[in-house]
């Protein structure tokens, strides 16, 4: 049974800025805590296809199809691994320094009973929470606010 999760969150900083961090797709396990190592196994124009293991799970592997829009969507096909699936990635404009960042997955958890896609749905929603977070530090180090000044 196909499960999903979304998660949307406004971030103080330009696309550009934010599209320079998750379009990185080497480094994703920055962002996303349940990867461990991430191998770029082939690179077309806006397609990028990652092999990625999943910490903490011995020998767990899996495969993702990345189709880049650039600066505005990563449309991500989840096809090995213990869930399969599609996340997306959406950048929305909100303004000179805003920008509204939606992650939906819809996925079915594989390998596992059940009773357990509850929880599996639980973690995807802690970790999609989480590199909410890591990016908005991220963005927010590499791009920071201007600060009102007195004059």
């Amino acid at each position: 049974m196909a499960r999903s999760v979304s998660r949307t969150r406004e971030i103080f900083s330009k696309v550009d800025d934010i599209w320079d961090l998750v379009s990185d797709l080497g480094n994703e396990g920055m962002y996303w805590s349940g990867y461990g190592d991430v191998k770029v196994v082939s690179r077309q124009e806006r397609v990028i296809e990652l092999e990625v293991s999943f910490a903490g799970l011995d020998n767990a592997k899996g495969r993702e199809i990345h189709m880049l829009d650039p600066k505005r969507s990563i449309a991500t096909k989840l096809t090995r691994g213990y869930i399969v699936g599609e996340r997306s990635l959406v950048l929305v404009p909100m303004g000179r320094n805003s920008t509204r960042v939606d992650v939906r997955w819809r996925f079915e958890p594989r390998g596992s009973p059940k009773f357990a896609s509850d929880l599996v749905g639980e973690e995807i929603a802690k970790q999609t929470e989480e590199a909410l977070n890591r990016i908005e530090e991220s963005a927010g180090r590499a791009a920071p606010l201007a600060r009102w000044r007195p004059s």
